[in-house]
């Protein structure tokens, strides 16, 4: 508890407190101010023009609707779809009211001629919010629908399956990066390297291979083609929405013996002391050496 010299508590103590309260409230404030893009999709019977609807918030206010005499008549299929987009608000709720001014609602197909019943369907995204359940409905038929926000992640712990705008409540484990390998094959100058990815509570990967082709992946578990007979710096960083862990280590690419041999002989001069040498594979990587020193200064055969 933050006091000054009388033991009171310091005023600056509580403004921090007020400011945290009012920075809360005004995120959930702006979440619920943000306006999305509904789509409201109808498609009339033969009778199109006897169609209106409107959309009406929980305060009563319309926001949206389309009269009689807007949509098209044609038998016997009907006119088509009409879409209209319309803009909404988070964490509220609306009215739609479906209205057929002959009063036999979008049953068409009751009528000789007409081969189709009317529908509707309103969405958001991918999400249905509401549909027509029944052409039959007489002179009109209400259906009401709210934009619940909420974590709309599947990959989080608080994920709300009802939640149709994400209103960045998301929490998440930390996730936590690991891997193994194997070398599937190995041939001249090359490696086939397989990964198995042991990270938990991730949801996206992201790999380096030095040396590797490739050399950068997203996979979950890569297949990648390392140089033989080296040892190569492979880094997995494992991410959950904003929270990441990175892990790294040195792979080994060995090379297989196939069973041929060489003899290599080396006679050095007097001063054996200043040879030097190394042999390399095609991939430039370097397989035996000797270095200055290693041999004396004397006449032996070196095999």
């Amino acid at each position: 508890m933050h006091t000054n010299g009388s033991g009171m508590v310091n005023p600056e103590f509580w403004k921090g407190i007020f400011l945290m309260i009012a920075l809360f409230f005004m995120g959930t404030a702006f979440i619920k101010a943000q306006s999305y893009d509904i789509t409201i999709s109808v498609t009339p019977d033969c009778w199109g023009y006897e169609t209106s609807w409107t959309l009406e918030d929980s305060g009563g206010t319309e926001i949206a609707s389309v009269d009689v005499d807007i949509y098209d008549y044609s038998n016997p299929n009907g006119p088509g779809t009409y879409d209209h987009v319309v803009s909404v608000t988070a964490g509220e709720c609306y009215t739609f009211t479906i209205m057929d001014d002959y009063g036999d609602g979008m049953y068409g197909s009751q009528w000789g001629g007409c081969n189709v019943d009317g529908t509707f369907v309103i969405t958001y995204g991918a999400s249905t919010l509401v549909e027509l359940d029944d052409p039959d409905f007489g002179d009109e038929d209400e259906y009401t629908f709210c934009m619940t926000s909420g974590c709309a992640d599947s990959q989080a712990n608080n994920y709300d399956s009802s939640a149709l705008v994400d209103d960045g409540s998301c929490s998440y484990d930390p996730p936590t990066a690991g891997f193994s390998y194997s070398v599937t094959s190995s041939g001249c100058g090359e490696a086939t390297v397989t990964f198995t990815n042991s990270s938990t509570n991730a949801s996206s990967y992201s790999w380096t291979f030095a040396h590797g082709t490739p050399a950068t992946s997203t996979a979950e578990a890569p297949t990648v083609v390392f140089p033989t007979g080296g040892d190569w710096a492979v880094t997995l960083t494992a991410s959950a929405g904003a929270q990441s862990d990175d892990t790294a280590q040195d792979i080994t690419t060995p090379i297989d013996d196939d069973g041929t041999k060489i003899t290599f002989v080396l006679s050095p001069d007097c001063w054996g002391s200043e040879i030097a040498w190394e042999m390399k594979d095609s991939g430039n990587n370097v397989l035996y050496s000797a270095d200055y020193g290693d041999y004396a200064d004397e006449f032996p055969l070196y095999t």
